[in-house]
């Protein structure tokens, strides 16, 4: 059995939630209450990162998007009579 088994067995019971494990591992494991906190702010700074990329890839389809709008009228305009007429 490794040491880590015989001192956190507790860490194999079924019976706890996820969270319970965690705040128990916080009092009771040397430094994990400092990676929790290191984990939690890099999690903060990747969701943050993520939702950057995120916002720049909507603008660059919504550029695209426009600018394929504008040609598409710009042919329109070129094949349309009434258009031709109205510029005159």
């Amino acid at each position: 059995m490794s040491k880590n088994k015989e001192n956190y067995g507790w860490l194999n019971t079924k019976s706890n939630s996820a969270k319970t494990l965690i705040e128990r591992a916080k009092r009771e494991v040397p430094d994990f209450a400092d990676h929790v906190k290191k984990f939690e702010h890099q999690r903060k700074e990747l969701n943050e990162a993520i939702f950057d990329l995120k916002q720049e890839k909507c603008v660059k389809i919504q550029l695209s998007w426009q600018q394929i709008a504008e040609q598409k009228m710009g042919i329109l305009k070129d094949q349309c009579q009434h258009c031709k007429e109205l510029s005159l």
